[in-house]
């Protein structure tokens, strides 16, 4: 009966660490560099494919960009009053 229990558990222990070497051996290829055109002395941004994140955050805007005050007046505690009206009231 131990026999049966240790044998199980060098499987199970062999069965992980393939596994971790299987995982381990696919991602150092797909993050090796691509084999392509080189882009040396071109100006930053020529060619290069946007992230998704720089696309959404050119394409972001802020309503309230140019209706905000610059500084607080004393008699006003709220500066977006007015200016923004909340989806959710």
């Amino acid at each position: 009966m131990q026999d049966k229990k240790n044998l199980l558990i060098i499987a199970a222990v062999v069965i992980v660490v393939v596994a971790a070497l299987i995982l381990w051996f696919y991602q150092t290829q797909r993050t090796t560099a691509p084999q392509g055109p080189s882009t040396a002395g071109a100006p930053p941004g020529a060619g290069e494919p946007k992230t998704l994140g720089e696309e959404i955050f050119e394409k972001s805007q802020n309503p309230v960009a140019d209706k905000l005050q610059t500084v607080n007046p004393a008699g006003r505690a709220n500066p977006l009053e007015g200016v923004y009206k909340n989806p959710f009231e």
